[in-house]
């Protein structure tokens, strides 16, 4: 059980107090839809059916959506006791349980969220102003980016609610019991993702790693801890924050990267700024015609350069430019030690170095709305997502699923042995929810 005091690290390998509560109301309606469909068991041995949903963006959005609305159709839907998913999937997941009511809603939010994925709504100012924001924070990363440039524009909806805000809907019974899954990048990278500790959990209620039996409450997700106890409490992240940690599922800095150029090359483009606006302020009176904007530019080619291992000679030109009249400052010291270094240094040592001269750039010639505050604190790869292995964790033993259905491949279903008959026949198994997945995109 979690512990009374939800300021404090509950190391535990049990379910929380408030899954146990809310799995519990949920039992009963899972017992009734069972018995509805001629499945007969009783009170104490009721199966945990769970439905895993996939990564895969937009495209995984649209099959989860798919599969849970024939699930509805066909009967089944109250028989599932835990919602689980990963990137494209927690998109689905987390638009539905901001209705408290959304497996009976289903069909309606289904016509709601294809209407709205179909209205262009997102708007530059308001991410912009989403990244201001969070660039005030200590933990301010390419997470942040990509919630506000990048899945804000997708999902066409910036929801500002938090996660912890979902217990209502997770605890009617109503519902089934939500989980959603990504992995601690560092130890993806060590271990590899089928490693129990590269695994790190999210529910209404608590968030932590199910290998380590370490949890906090939901709502101190991002606060720091010490010896177990809440030593400063962290800005509260929204759920468009938490779809972008959730489905930042590309792999490669490279690409990412990419990404970010891409999107602030355009950004001029959509003349909604002022002249006191960020991408129109100065270096600073010497440096002539050349804004902050255009360096931010040059140092992500920099570090793209870092990445690829393409040749960085053009960009440290133009980069020593800027400096044309200021040799003696530390930042064209610093580019010019890089340049004569570079070829010495591996991948992360280029990328430290980039992250150091970008710091340096700030430091002598930012101002109040330098472009750079947002591109400086962005230099960490998001968290990646892969499929939830430790959802059904062996160290959570009152999770173990004796059915699990998965729409990583459109749609696929697992049984034990025991199954009756009668819902191994129910064709909505595979053929018709993969249909309706292809319908629905």
């Amino acid at each position: 059980m979690a512990t009374k005091d939800d300021n404090e690290v509950r190391l535990s390998d049990s379910l929380s107090e408030g899954e146990i509560k809310a799995t519990q109301k949920r039992r009963e309606k899972v017992l009734m839809c069972l018995k509805n469909l001629g499945i007969h068991c009783d009170q104490n041995n009721v199966p945990n059916i769970v439905v895993l949903g996939s990564g895969g963006g937009l495209r995984a959005m649209i099959a989860l959506l798919g599969t849970l609305v024939e699930l509805k159709k066909q009967n089944f839907l109250d028989a599932v006791m835990y919602l689980c998913g990963v990137s494209g999937s927690t998109w689905c997941m987390s638009l539905l349980y901001g209705d408290g009511k959304w497996s009976e809603n289903l069909m309606y939010l289904e016509k709601e969220l294809c209407k709205n994925l179909s209205n262009f709504s997102w708007h530059i100012r308001k991410a912009i102003k989403s990244l201001e924001e969070s660039s005030k924070d200590e933990h301010y990363s390419l997470t942040d980016f990509w919630a506000s440039c990048l899945v804000y524009q997708i999902l066409q909806q910036f929801d500002e609610n938090e996660l912890a805000d979902h217990r209502e809907a997770s605890e009617t019974g109503i519902n089934p019991y939500p989980i959603y899954a990504a992995v601690d990048k560092e130890k993806l990278n060590e271990e590899g993702g089928n490693f129990p500790g590269t695994w790190f959990e999210f529910t209404p209620h608590e968030v932590g790693y199910t290998a380590l039996g370490a949890f906090v409450s939901t709502k101190h997700f991002g606060s720091e801890f010490e010896n177990g106890k809440l030593k400063k409490r962290g800005k509260k992240k929204h759920i468009c924050y938490m779809q972008g940690l959730w489905g930042s599922a590309l792999g490669s800095i490279e690409e990412i990267l990419k990404f970010i150029r891409d999107s602030l090359a355009l950004f001029p483009q959509r003349r909604v700024y002022s002249n006191e606006d960020m991408f129109s302020h100065r270096l600073g009176s010497s440096l002539g015609n050349l804004t902050v904007y255009e360096a931010s530019l040059l140092l992500l080619d920099l570090q793209l350069c870092a990445v690829s291992g393409s040749d960085p000679t053009g960009v440290f030109k133009k980069l020593l430019n800027i400096w044309s009249d200021k040799e003696k400052s530390a930042s064209y010291q610093l580019c010019i030690e890089m340049c004569n270094t570079w070829a010495m240094k591996n991948k992360k040592e280029r990328m430290e170095s980039c992250a150091e001269l970008a710091k340096e750039i700030e430091k002598e010639f930012g101002g109040k709305y330098c472009t750079l505050m947002l591109i400086i604190k962005m230099m960490l790869s998001p968290s990646q997502v892969e499929i939830p292995t430790c959802i059904c964790s062996k160290k959570l033993p009152c999770r173990l699923p004796c059915i699990c259905f998965s729409n990583m491949t459109g749609f696929c279903a697992f049984f034990p042995l025991d199954l009756p008959q009668c819902f191994l026949e129910k064709k909505v198994l595979q053929k018709e929810c993969y249909h309706h997945t292809m319908k629905s995109s």
